[in-house]
């Protein structure tokens, strides 16, 4: 009789322990959710207390920026989900698409309120914040600049899966419209009076140098209105090379944007400037035309740098 309450007993603390331990297991689940707040699976912004605000004061290349937080903490975010070519490749053409990637990301973000908003992991092993980056209007940039051909969708590491199914649709349709990276036939050819209306867009721009001004870290190649190719120093061809191009027709291929009340292409690669043809020369052959350049019409462009060589990018 002794014995049977015993093994009652027992049994009773053993079911009360198994139940004290799912408690603890389950409290421990409760904390853990409290602390990383539920996400949203609709790919909306997430409630006000998930995100941040924050102005964009640099833009390093198309995945990373600056951004100044409202409590006036500095930040270094790196988009979630996406990756654009690098700035430091030597290959042309990839360094022509990572420039261009930066130059979206500039003419979008710089110098505008975003919103920050978060995933599981809030920094990576560089230290810096990983966020998805909303704009004014509420778009989210990291699937606008994949959807404009300007960044592949980055899913190889475990982020939001709603997210990765909208960036992996974004890069799909770019792919099948050949927007950006997956363009297969020559940017549209415009006039510098034109440029204007094409800001945001990737044009190849005709204009007659008036002048070669040196100005601070930058030289312009203004033409008689208001479009300019602007070029960080070092150029990427010699300055001498660009000073004889005074008071000739040029055509320039990048992003178009506004600096200033100007209009505005960066000159960052050799092979986007081309001179147009002049009387008494031959002009190089459209199959030895880069396919983001501008290729020649009727045989009317020149190489200036003699950039003829056919080059593709990696990936493709």
């Amino acid at each position: 009789m002794e014995l049977g309450k015993l093994m009652s007993v027992t049994i009773i603390v053993s079911r009360r322990r198994r139940q004290l331990a799912l408690l603890l297991v389950a409290l421990s689940l409760i904390c853990l959710c409290q602390s990383y707040p539920q996400l949203p699976l609709n790919g909306q912004e997430p409630d006000s207390e998930l995100r941040e605000k924050g102005l964009v004061l640099r833009v390093f290349d198309g995945d990373t920026i600056e951004v100044q937080l409202a409590n006036g903490e500095t930040i270094k975010v790196r988009l979630i989900g996406i990756d654009s070519p690098e700035m430091d490749d030597k290959r042309e053409t990839v360094l022509f698409f990572a420039h261009m990637a930066k130059r979206f990301a500039f003419y979008h973000l710089f110098d505008k309120d975003v919103r920050l908003t978060y995933d599981w992991e809030r920094t990576d092993d560089y230290g810096r914040t990983l966020a998805y980056v909303y704009m004014g209007e509420g778009t989210l940039f990291n699937e606008s600049i994949i959807k404009e051909g300007f960044a592949h969708a980055f899913t190889k590491y475990p982020f939001r899966e709603d997210m990765k199914t909208r960036f992996r649709k974004a890069e799909k349709e770019a792919r099948r419209l050949n927007k950006g990276l997956w363009r297969k036939k020559p940017w549209p050819v415009i006039r510098a009076e034109d440029a204007r209306s094409r800001m945001g867009s990737v044009a190849t721009v005709e204009f007659v140098c008036r002048e070669v001004v040196e100005q601070g870290r930058y030289l312009y190649l203004p033409s008689d209105g208001d479009f300019e190719v602007f070029v960080s120093k070092p150029p990427p061809v010699p300055a001498a090379e660009l000073r004889s191009l005074v008071g000739r027709s040029i055509a320039i291929t990048g992003y178009i944007e506004g600096f200033k009340g100007r209009i505005q292409i960066a000159f960052v690669v050799p092979g986007q400037l081309r001179l147009l043809k002049l009387h008494g020369l031959t002009s190089v052959g459209s199959a030895h035309c880069r396919r983001w350049s501008a290729c020649p019409r009727s045989g009317d462009l020149l190489s200036l740098h003699g950039l003829t060589s056919v080059e593709s990018r990696g990936g493709d």
